[in-house]
């Protein structure tokens, strides 16, 4: 089997990484995965070869590329012009476009049988039909203390098809299924209440004065984002949540604290804000430490999230996630619509499924995906996906995942590892581990 694994880096991004010192790890995106699993594969008669960003070629002789990617480097490599940028996210196309494209990246005859990409290229389709794309991601669960997790996705890159697969799909999918979730609380729960002081009060003083409280993850404009809600802007979203928020529940804005810190809101709009609504607080900045808004989860009652993965553990802790009305994780959790009803009625048992689905047979930790055997086998079902429905697909990939020997035991074991690093307010990119 045949697969290209695709990197793209602009140069402008290129420029921002080399600014910070020490950051270029963080920019390899998985290459260090690829890495370290490409001589594994070879067993499985897998071959791994690269398309990379013109920008990203020259750092393959920093030193710590010569330390870390000695199998990137010695692999076949081709060459993604900077000028073509634009090209691979454009579906529209000719036979003549494709072909100079091809031609371009110097490939020769080379076809792929599966095209992994951290970015939605529609382009890539057309110029290999024959092809599986599989878009990777980080899953629900990537920053400490929970293990890191990744996913294939092979409809649509952010499980914009797979969430209404799994609803086609979902007596087979959950028929016999084990509640891993509750088994996971268990385990984490020492590491989750172990939260600052100042944080925990700022909780209490909130929970005196109201009925309810809710998190509001901050999302900043991405195509994993910006098309599933209306909203351009967070101010005019968080109104949109404040006027289906019942006043006696608190909304408490949470912005990153380990990258793009800016609050993209006025001081005038936000003093306006909430001189019209008193339930509406930004979590103090003297407060927050990387990965924070994760940490609270268990210590609210639910979660305001587009598609946040904050969003998605909320079900994991038993509460409310509410997404926008517009995205389409409301085939399986209520929308901000419905915060005053779904307040009342408790937390989706939808929502609680298909996250529990998810965590044992979608969202894989790294620790089972560096076992070739397994890898080889998700890869495997990713290639025969375009024959397949999002339904089907699920259907095939829980049976070939329950066929690994000891398959759960070893999903449960690595929620055993609690990684201690957030204990020491690290900042964990893990694409590139």
């Amino acid at each position: 089997m045949k697969v290209l694994v695709v990197h793209t880096m602009h140069s402008s991004t290129i420029n921002q990484m080399l600014s910070v010192e020490g950051q270029e790890e963080n920019y390899w995106g998985f290459l260090g995965f690829w890495n370290r699993m490409s001589p594994k594969l070879e067993s499985f008669d897998i071959e791994i070869r690269y398309l990379l960003s013109e920008a990203f070629l020259p750092l393959l002789d920093r030193q710590k590329a010569l330390e870390k990617l000695q199998n990137v480097r010695r692999a076949e490599k081709y060459c993604l012009m900077e000028q073509d940028f634009d090209a691979l996210w454009d579906d529209a196309s000719n036979a003549d476009d494709n072909a100079c494209l091809l031609t371009s990246f110097g490939m020769g005859d080379y076809c792929p049988d599966i095209i992994v990409a951290h970015d939605d290229l529609k382009r890539l389709r057309s110029l290999f039909p024959d092809a599986a794309l599989l878009g990777i991601e980080v899953g629900a669960y990537s920053r400490p203390p929970y293990p890191g997790t990744f996913f294939f996705d092979p409809y649509s890159f952010d499980c914009e098809k797979i969430v209404p697969g799994f609803v086609e799909a979902k007596n087979d999918l959950t028929s016999g299924l084990p509640d891993l979730l509750d088994k996971i609380r268990s385990l984490a729960t020492p590491a989750f209440d172990a939260i600052p002081a100042g944080a925990r009060e700022y909780l209490d003083q909130i929970g005196a004065r109201y009925k309810n409280t809710l998190l509001l993850a901050v999302q900043y404009a991405s195509p994993r984002y910006s098309p599933y809600t209306r909203h351009p802007s967070l101010l005019e979203l968080v109104q949109d949540a404040l006027d289906h928020c019942p006043t006696d529940t608190a909304i408490v804005i949470c912005p990153r604290a380990h990258n793009f810190r800016a609050f993209p809101i006025s001081y005038a709009d936000w003093a306006d804000l909430q001189a019209r609504h008193d339930n509406v607080l930004v979590f103090p900045e003297d407060l927050m430490w990387p990965y924070y808004t994760q940490m609270l989860v268990p210590h609210v009652d639910g979660v305001i999230a587009v598609t946040s993965t904050v969003g998605l553990q909320a079900a994991l802790w038993g509460k409310h996630w509410f997404t926008s009305p517009e995205c389409f994780y409301v085939d399986i959790t209520p929308s901000y619509e419905h915060i005053k009803s779904s307040l009342k009625t408790g937390v989706s048992k939808d929502t609680v499924d298909y996250v529990n689905w998810m965590t044992q047979y979608f969202w894989i930790p790294n620790l089972m995906l560096s076992n070739p055997e397994l890898l080889a086998a998700i890869l495997s079902v990713a290639h025969i996906s375009r024959a397949e429905s999002p339904a089907s697909y699920l259907r095939l990939l829980r049976e070939e995942l329950e066929g690994v020997p000891g398959f759960f035991n070893q999903v449960l074991s690595c929620y055993a590892r609690i990684d201690d690093r957030h204990n020491r307010g690290q900042v964990i990119e893990i694409i590139s581990l």
